[in-house]
Formats: C-alpha cells, sequence, structure tokens
C-alpha cells in the first residue's frame, strides 16, 4: 500500500511556478561562466561538517531574490530559506512565517541553486572546490502543506532538463510522465548511493558500499536525478551522459529541507517507494528540525528511496547479511 499523502485542493498553478523557475534559470545561465563583482563569488560559506561547506553566491542570491519576489505576493505563504542577504531579508517581511513548516499552512521551500560549487567551478577566477562537473547543477523549488510537499519544480539549466511534480498528478521530466520500473534486480549494492551525514553515523558502510557511493555535497537534486536515470523507463538524450551515474536506491539521513525539496513526492509520484529501515513507508519531513544558530532546517531521521516493493526487500536482505546492525536506528 502506498503511502497517504496529502490529496487536498491547493491554490498553486505548477505552471506559474516553472514559469518562474525557468525566469529564474535564464538569470543563472547568464552569470555562469562569468567573473563575478568583485567579492561576490561567496557570500557565505555555511554547514554542519566543515568538509561540507555549501557556497552561497552573489549568483544564488540573485536567483533567490527573483523567486521570492514572483511569488511573495501569494496570500500567507511562508518560507524556508538556508542562506540570507539584507535584501533577501527585507523581501522575506512579505511572507506569512519563516522557517517552520506549521499544520495546515503553505511553505515556500528554495534551494536556489543546489551544486553551488559545481556552478562555481564554471566561473573564471573563483577558488577551487575540487573535482566538480560544472554542469550538474539545479534551481530547486517546492511548496509544502504541513511537512507534505504538494508541488514542485526542478530545472538542470545547463542539462536542458525540468522535472515538475504534483500531488495526485504524476512527475514529469521534459514533459514526459515517468514511471518507474516493475522490478529491478537487487542482486548487487553498486548502484545505491548514501548522504555523508549517514556515513559519519554509520562508518560500516564502507565495509559493503563502493567508495564512489558516497551523494557530494549540496548536489542531492542531481543525485536525485541519477536515481530517476537507474530506475525510471523513460529515455530522453539529456539524461543518458556518461557522467550521470544511474542509481537504483538512496539511503538517507541528515539531509536539509531545501536540498530535499520536492524529491519525495516526486519519487511517490512516480510510483517509487520512501521507506524507513523497517521497509514501512514514511514522510521523513515530518520530523523535522530547525537549528535556530545554523538557520537550517534538518531532516534527522534515515529513509530510503526506491523504485519497488521487490528492490526494497531484496535490498534490506543483502544490506542485513552482510552487516545485521547497519540498518539500525
Amino acid at each position: 500500500m502506498h503511502f497517504a499523502y496529502v490529496l487536498n485542493m491547493h491554490p498553486f498553478n505548477i505552471a506559474d511556478i516553472e514559469n518562474v523557475v525557468m525566469k529564474a534559470a535564464d538569470v543563472a545561465l547568464e552569470h555562469f561562466g562569468k567573473t563575478f563583482p568583485e567579492g561576490k563569488e561567496v557570500i557565505a560559506e555555511s554547514s554542519e561538517l566543515k568538509a561540507e561547506k555549501s557556497a552561497f553566491s552573489f549568483v544564488d542570491a540573485k536567483v533567490q531574490e527573483i523567486i521570492m519576489k514572483e511569488l511573495s505576493g501569494i496570500r500567507n505563504l511562508g518560507l524556508v530559506i538556508e542562506e540570507s542577504t539584507p535584501d533577501i531579508e527585507i523581501l522575506a517581511e512579505k511572507f506569512f512565517h519563516r522557517n517552520r513548516l506549521p499544520n495546515d499552512k503553505y511553505t515556500l521551500v528554495i534551494d536556489p541553486i543546489d551544486g553551488s560549487k559545481n556552478f562555481l567551478s564554471g566561473t573564471p577566477g573563483t577558488k577551487d572546490y575540487g573535482k566538480h562537473f560544472s554542469k550538474f547543477w539545479s534551481i530547486s523549488v517546492a511548496i509544502f502543506k504541513g511537512t507534505e510537499p504538494i508541488v514542485g519544480v526542478i530545472r538542470y539549466p545547463l542539462l536542458n532538463l525540468t522535472l515538475v511534480t504534483e500531488t495526485g498528478k504524476g512527475t514529469y521530466l521534459n514533459g514526459k510522465k515517468l514511471s518507474l520500473v516493475k522490478d529491478s534486480d537487487y542482486s548487487s549494492l553498486d548502484f545505491v548511493r548514501f548522504t555523508r551525514a549517514l556515513e559519519a553515523e554509520r562508518p560500516d558502510l564502507k565495509k559493503i558500499f563502493p567508495d564512489d557511493s558516497l551523494i557530494g555535497p549540496g548536489c542531492f537534486t542531481v543525485a536525485f536525478l541519477g536515481l530517476i536515470k537507474g530506475t525510471s523507463d523513460i529515455k530522453l538524450k539529456d539524461l543518458e551522459l556518461p557522467e550521470l551515474i544511474a542509481y537504483k536506491a538512496h539511503l538517507c539521513k541528515g539531509m536539509m529541507l531545501e536540498d530535499l525539496g520536492c524529491t519525495t513526492l516526486a519519487y511517490r509520484e512516480a510510483g517509487g517507494l520512501v521507506c524507513d529501515s523497517r521497509g514501512q513507508e514514511v514522510n521523513p519531513i515530518k520530523n523535522h528540525e530547525y537549528d535556530t544558530e545554523k538557520q537550517q532546517m534538518k531532516i534527522p531521521g534515515f529513509f530510503i528511496m526506491v523504485p519497488n516493493q521487490t528492490y526494497l526487500n531484496g535490498l534490506l536482505k543483502l544490506i542485513n547479511a552482510k552487516h545485521p546492525n547497519i540498518m539500525r536506528q
């Protein structure tokens, strides 16, 4: 039985939200690969783990401002953002509530550039952030009712891909409806990814998973695209890039709400499962926490994203056989 998520009518037009995201993406593209104004390469760097700092640049701020301006007129709409500037703080005053997900209230969740370091790696004169692919970044917008995502848009500008999802209406990639494979080969753990926060808590993961299974910092929507590539039947030229590795499951813990965005909704709407360590379907956002010091909305609980029950059963069996205690929460 699939998880019973919110099916209420809502006042949002998904096409309007998509247009706003596309407008913001065009602005990001105008600045991609160009030298930033002096001193505005990185406005802020913040994250729980020092090695996992997420850069917030001049372009992140501009993209976020555009989205906030375009959607601030929606009555009683709240806001969740990770980073801010004085201009963004002024815009934030137009929203009904801030950095919380009250029951029966709508909240806008923005990740202006998910994969900021990838974006910056294509900019002349910026800091060397290591081995990142400059085309792999996105703009993510989701609207929640309480703790349930109800609509969302993710735009991958340099991949020419747009994902749109809405409760009860499915998930679409470049206008094509996503459906996931009914049966998957679960005889190998080579195509599973997990978050770095989960690895920090469960270091034994390295014993049973390949070394390259980590989901990189600030790139969850790109990792999610790899999950779609590995578990759906959709065929798109821009999805077949060899650099975009296909995966068949994600093991997640310690997520930021802005990074997660609408991905759980999108995967469920395509027919996938979001489960806990016992295989029970869950809404991981329900038990969110807000860190007032770091101004971050965290999803502390563990969850798995898998295409179907058959794969889930096989995955749990393989993991527990190799390390019986690894899935305990």
